[in-house]
């Protein structure tokens, strides 16, 4: 039998994976019905400062990878990326995406890879 304290750490622990889920649940394909035209405008607004977004290489004084890098990855996913962007990108200092521009975010990626 299982005593209360470990019941309750349970039931936060079963808790916060349902919400996860639910997250990337929401975001499963999402990427892939946005707007990529849109998701290059915003990168030009709040990822630029420190990626690459326009397909060529990592410039000098970035940090980040060029968005060409990320896209010819093989463990790419853009659900995963709309995820991240949306709720897990800590180093973004121009404030959060929704997960809809994260998602037109994730779109444009997805056209360099085409490229």
């Amino acid at each position: 039998m299982l005593d209360q304290a470990t019941i309750i750490a349970r039931e936060a622990l079963l808790s916060k994976a349902t919400m996860v889920a639910a997250a990337i649940l929401a975001l499963c394909d999402f990427a892939s019905a946005q707007d990529a035209g849109r998701g290059r405008a915003i990168a030009q607004q709040r990822c630029a400062m420190c990626h690459n977004i326009d397909g060529g290489p990592r410039g000098r004084g970035r940090s980040a990878p060029a968005f060409s890098e990320i896209a010819r990855q093989q463990s790419f996913n853009a659900n995963q990326l709309a995820v991240t962007l949306a709720y897990n990108h800590i180093p973004m200092g121009n404030g959060r995406v929704t997960a809809g521009e994260a998602g037109d975010v994730a779109a444009y990626i997805v056209s360099l890879r085409r490229r």
